[in-house]
């Protein structure tokens, strides 16, 4: 493995993964912290505060962070999801100091002005209001609101209308003193650059990283139930969620495999019964997503309202019958893919650049791939039986964004899955 971890001289973990065979260089600072660290009351900060990281520094206004970027071809972005938040630019190698400056710039020392707060608060509001008239996206908040009720991993990453106008300057200045140190912080390198020159940028630039505490997180209770919301919309959106396991489990590959077989590809069970047998849809698939200490397995589909019955009711089948007449083919079809899929990812540097982070936040270690394709070569079918039985036999989460006036009622559906 060409991937290989460091740890400053102040604490701050640094991932090298070099090929000389590329022209440019994909850098990352990823922060341990998401929605799933915030309280009630301020929902939505670390997603507020990534926008406001690009609003100015000490050194630099927001245009000429924009600019320095541009005028060298470069890309600069981040985004923010339940359980870390991640700064990352892409560069050609000769513009790697460029990168680690901008970087360490808007980690170090964002101006966090008033004004400029404000603005920024309405622009987060918007996009709030953007994700309301997303029924596909927002069926799965409501999905995780649901499946966790009143815990921190189940409030949305974006915040609601009220908790981000509730926050102050004075808050994003506490949050970054508490979760931007380097014991919560990965700096991951991939691409052509020298390992040696990139660690004594790292020790110049990011020298004043304070060490700060360990971050605890709370634990998670899956809980599951129904949420319906009427919206005038042309589609019912349907998800249903089931507990999972997290990515520590020694079942997790076997669970990824039982949603391939169940809804990840044109062969999968779901689109050959909904889409292709039936037409009942156009969209539909399942899904795991997983942290280190809660997992949601999850089947999403997009229907019209006088189709919705007929389609619960197949879903419900489906995820029944899984359990009970698993197919050779199919688990060797499901690891393929899920080797693939791990590789495939892996071609770029982009994609290997926050691979490695997550694995560090994750695990607090690299992981060889001959490992994780180890494990998904112990996956069978006795394993992917009991991950089906375990996850399926939880609470069942129902969320429904549209007229559900059609969808049989919740105690119905949980009642007709079985494993």
């Amino acid at each position: 493995m060409s991937a290989e971890m460091t740890v400053l001289s102040n604490g701050l973990r640094v991932v090298t993964d070099i090929n000389k065979a590329v022209d440019t260089v994909a850098l990352a600072v990823c922060i341990g912290s998401g929605s799933r660290n915030e309280s009630l009351e301020l929902n939505g900060i670390s997603h507020l505060l990534e926008h406001m990281v690009f609003k100015g520094t000490r050194n630099r206004n927001a245009y000429q962070i924009a600019m320095e970027m541009d005028d060298i071809g470069g890309h600069l972005n981040a985004y923010t999801s339940r359980d870390h938040t991640a700064f990352y630019a892409k560069v050609l190698k000769r513009d790697i100091r460029l990168s680690v400056d901008i970087l360490s710039d808007i980690f170090l020392n964002p101006q966090l002005d008033e004004s400029e707060f404000l603005k920024e608060k309405e622009v987060v509001i918007q996009e709030i209001h953007q994700s309301f008239d997303t029924p596909e996206d927002i069926v799965y908040d409501y999905l995780q609101s649901t499946a966790y009720p009143n815990q921190a991993i189940g409030y949305p990453i974006l915040g609601t209308l009220d908790s981000v106008r509730s926050i102050k300057v004075h808050d994003l200045k506490k949050y970054l003193e508490i979760f931007y140190v380097s014991s919560n912080t990965i700096i991951s390198c991939s691409g052509n650059f020298e390992k040696d020159d990139f660690i004594d940028l790292l020790e110049s630039y990011f020298h004043e990283t304070k060490l700060g505490k360990s971050v605890e997180v709370a634990p998670v209770e899956y809980i599951g139930g129904n949420n319906r919301v009427s919206k005038k919309i042309e589609q019912l959106q349907i998800a249903l969620g089931f507990n999972g396991y997290n990515v520590h489990h020694p079942d997790f590959y076997s669970l990824a495999a039982l949603s391939v077989i169940l809804g990840e590809g044109m062969s999968s069970r779901l689109f050959q019964e909904v889409r292709e047998r039936h037409a009942l849809a156009y969209s539909v698939f399942s899904s795991v997503s997983a942290q280190d200490n809660s997992s949601l397995l999850s089947v999403y589909a997009g229907t019209t309202p006088d189709n919705s019955n007929q389609l619960i009711k197949i879903l419900c089948k489906e995820i029944s019958a899984i359990s009970s007449n698993l197919k050779l083919e199919e688990i060797k079809r499901a690891k393929a893919q899920l080797k693939s899929s791990l590789l495939m990812s892996l071609e770029s540097v982009d994609g290997r650049c926050i691979h490695y982070a997550r694995q560090v936040l994750l695990f607090g270690k690299l992981l060889e791939n001959k490992e994780i394709l180890s494990k998904i070569d112990d996956v069978c079918i006795k394993s992917i039986e009991r991950a089906s039985q375990k996850v399926f036999s939880s609470k069942p989460t129902l969320s429904v964004v549209g007229d559900s006036g059609n969808i049989p009622g919740y105690s119905e559906i949980a009642d007709s899955i079985f494993c």
